[in-house]
């Protein structure tokens, strides 16, 4: 009697993200790190993306936080100027009511009136 034997060289691995040979044998040390070398690639590849990610959110929010500080200095600098505009104002109405009030407070100049003198008339 004949016998046939079966012996599996490798498997072949369907999963959605792509098709694997895994071999059942490994002859050297050399074809376990082949074998092992795409699974690495992915893993390394997955943990670079999520730091990438992690980056663009830091990225993000540091530049949120300036731009409130930005809108919060902007505000701080508009408050100030008008304010330093509320009191220029203030001051020159001050000095306006000063000069019109040295105006009245000026005396007015002597008038002087002239008259005219007829010595003849006296006399009669």
């Amino acid at each position: 009697m004949h016998g046939v034997t079966i012996n599996p060289v490798a498997f072949l691995v369907i999963q959605q993200s792509g098709v694997k040979l895994m071999p059942v044998n490994h002859n050297s040390s050399l074809d376990k790190l082949l074998d092992y070398i795409p699974d690495l690639i992915e893993k390394t590849n997955n943990i670079m993306n999520r730091c990438m990610e992690n980056k663009k959110e830091e990225t993000s929010k540091i530049l949120k936080e300036m731009q409130k500080k930005h809108d919060k200095n902007m505000k701080k600098q508009q408050d100030d100027k008008r304010e330093i505009e509320e009191k220029i104002e203030k001051e020159v109405g001050k000095i306006k009511n000063m000069k019109t009030q040295k105006q009245e407070d000026k005396p007015k100049e002597d008038e002087v009136y002239e008259f005219e003198y007829d010595e003849t008339m006296e006399d009669e």
